[in-house]
């Protein structure tokens, strides 16, 4: 399974959508959507990413970057930026999200320093 058919599929199940509702949705075919989350097709057209992009409610450029049509300047992980960008947070979940993310990087960090002190 490719990186964008992973994404694409986590998506729709975390949306609790079968391939026939994104179908309706997004006039996506479910056989096409099927081939692009089973890995049978890795460059889907711009113009169907465009549509899950909005129907899923996720930035089009992390879908672009994982069909390999953007590079990313950044090495963010895919999966985990579409899974953020699906779900509605309010400012105080966000604030805390980003809050548990820098505590993560700092301890990270940490680790990171403590290991070549050690070597």
């Amino acid at each position: 399974m490719s990186k964008l058919g992973e994404l694409l599929r986590k998506t729709r199940e975390l949306k609790g959508e079968s391939l026939r509702d994104v179908e309706k949705a997004t006039d996506v075919s479910n056989a096409y959507l099927s081939q692009i989350e089973s890995g049978k097709i890795d460059e889907p057209s711009p113009n169907k990413l465009k549509a899950l992009a909005d129907h899923y409610e996720v930035n089009y450029a992390v879908l672009m970057e994982a069909a390999g049509y953007l590079q990313s300047e950044k090495k963010a992980q895919p999966s985990n930026v579409l899974f953020l960008t699906a779900q509605k947070f309010t400012d105080d979940e966000a604030a805390a999200i980003a809050s548990f993310i820098s505590m993560l990087k700092k301890n990270k960090e940490n680790m990171e320093s403590s290991n070549k002190r050690k070597k």
